[in-house]
């Protein structure tokens, strides 16, 4: 893992290979029982299946799929021998990866197994997993992109006792993606594929095929149905295209940079000596007896750069990012317990990884204070990782959350001074067409009081007005030249709408 990004699919690769190698290329006479398969864990469509295809690559293995739902469908029409016979195959086809996707389906948990015959089906598949010999050479793999939903006696040691969280696709990875979808489907000319990278966050392989379909139907639409589609095809099938990882909790990977962040040098350089250096340095930290888990709470007033800073940390330090939403979780989570406990396990799995609580005080309420402390009661296992939170109201905190060992450590976040607003406009118009020509220093004097997200909502409003003339001229054009006055009229307007806010 280089320290400069988040984990890549190579590495997930790796993991998997340390394991599957043991039972597929050889027979060790080994003091410990080898595990017989792995879990790998993720949003539906986000390429598990794709990573135990290489693996069997890498190993010059076999490979055989079983649908899960297929074979529940089969068990109960005829009983759990469709067990048995998939895993003779498997011997029979040695050297093997034998994949079950959806393997929640086969093994799950007690209290949530719609019929109680499905325990003898479980039961079923531990024995068959147990019954593989150290020269079977058949590794069992199983997806799932509900891992609470699973049997534990499936997760112990010698059965699938590893798992590997496999992240949504980053902007680099879905820009790939798409760059590999749409090549047999129109021109790369024809499209900016960096803009439909960014704007399609959240999405996973599987999404952007549907992105892609619904593209081609909307291109049909406007005319014949043998004519590629366009850019504003894709924009418009983002209408009807939602994430399917929406309100789940699943690894991220930032690609944000420090020099992305305009100003806030000093809360920068206290987070890499506080987090990234811990994270980037585990051994060293440990080896002179400071914690490599840290707390820290970030605090500053909304749009100050609260978030902008964790996914940044994240993406520097070379660690998974986990956020979790404070205005947002308990209304996607009817059970915001089980989900908290849930988000910490990932996190521990993928570490290291970045626990990100935004809007901590809305987070953690009074039923979250003692699950959460629970969970951070125990050292040794979060090792490898360090909890972010951010506030812009710290008066609300629970007084428990800055005892020692938790939040100790805390940043404030100011609003930008002049010198840091003009920085922070001129990130913004080095990434605006046309505002090559822009003077950031006499807007940064005329911005007094404006955070990081109001300066970026003024850029925003300048090109909308630079788009807004271009129209009334009776040339539209996506590349309206910018002018100075734009801005100031965007600034006169952010003032005046303060002004009317705060009256």
């Amino acid at each position: 893992m280089t320290p400069s990004s988040a984990p890549r699919p190579a590495v997930y690769l790796q993991r998997f290979l340390e394991l599957a190698r043991w039972s597929l290329l050889t027979s060790p006479e080994l003091p410990v029982r080898l595990p017989r398969g792995i879990l790998l864990s993720g949003p539906s469509g986000g390429g598990k299946s794709r990573l135990v295809w290489r693996a069997a690559q890498e190993c010059n293995a076999n490979l055989l799929e079983f649908q899960s739902v297929a074979l529940l469908d089969e068990f109960f029409r005829s009983g759990p021998d469709c067990l048995s016979r998939a895993f003779q195959q498997a011997r029979t086809s040695a050297p093997c990866i034998l994949l079950f996707h959806d393997i929640e389906c086969l093994a799950r948990r007690a209290d949530l197994a719609p019929s109680g015959n499905c325990s003898s089906l479980a039961s079923r598949l531990l024995a068959e997993i147990d019954g593989l010999s150290d020269d079977s050479r058949v590794f069992v793999a199983g997806t799932t992109s509900h891992p609470d939903a699973i049997h534990q006696e499936l997760l112990r040691h010698g059965r699938l006792h590893r798992e590997i969280v496999v992240p949504l696709p980053d902007r680099v990875a879905r820009r790939a993606i798409l760059q590999r979808k749409t090549a047999s489907i129109c021109s790369p000319d024809s499209l900016d594929l960096d803009s439909l990278a960014r704007i399609t966050s959240g999405m996973t392989g599987s999404d952007i095929d549907t992105l892609c379909l619904e593209a081609m139907i909307c291109a049909s639409r406007r005319s014949t149905p043998s004519e590629p589609p366009r850019q504003e095809d894709f924009l418009t099938a983002l209408l009807s295209v939602e994430p399917s990882s929406a309100g789940e909790i699943f690894i991220e990977t930032p690609n944000i940079r420090w020099h992305q962040v305009g100003g806030l040098e000093a809360p920068k350089r206290r987070l890499r000596e506080l987090v990234e250096w811990p994270l980037r340095h585990s051994d060293i930290y440990a080896a002179a007896g400071a914690t490599s888990s840290p707390c820290v709470l970030i605090r500053g007033p909304q749009g100050s750069g609260k978030t902008l800073l964790a996914r940044a940390l994240a993406c520097e330090s070379g660690a998974a990012y986990l956020p979790l939403r404070g205005s947002t979780f308990r209304a996607q989570h009817p059970e915001p317990s089980s989900a908290l406990h849930n988000a910490f396990r990932r996190a521990r799995q993928a570490a290291p990884c970045i626990l990100f609580l935004d809007d901590i005080d809305t987070l953690l309420g009074e039923d979250l204070l003692q699950p959460f402390l629970s969970e951070m009661g125990d050292g040794a296992r979060m090792r490898g990782v360090a909890v972010l939170a951010a506030t812009s109201r710290p008066d609300a905190l629970h007084p428990q959350l800055l005892a020692p060992g938790l939040f100790a450590e805390v940043i404030d976040i100011l609003l930008p001074d002049r010198e840091e607003r003009q920085a922070i406009l001129n990130l913004h118009l080095a990434v605006i067409p046309g505002a090559a020509r822009i003077d950031a220093q006499p807007l940064a004097d005329q911005t007094d009081g404006a955070s990081g997200a109001e300066l970026s909502a003024i850029c925003q409003r300048a090109v909308r007005a630079a788009l807004a003339r271009s129209i009334d001229s009776g040339q539209p054009s996506a590349q309206a030249a910018l002018q100075q006055a734009d801005f100031h009229f965007a600034i006169n307007d952010f003032q005046s709408r303060r002004r009317r806010h705060f009256v």
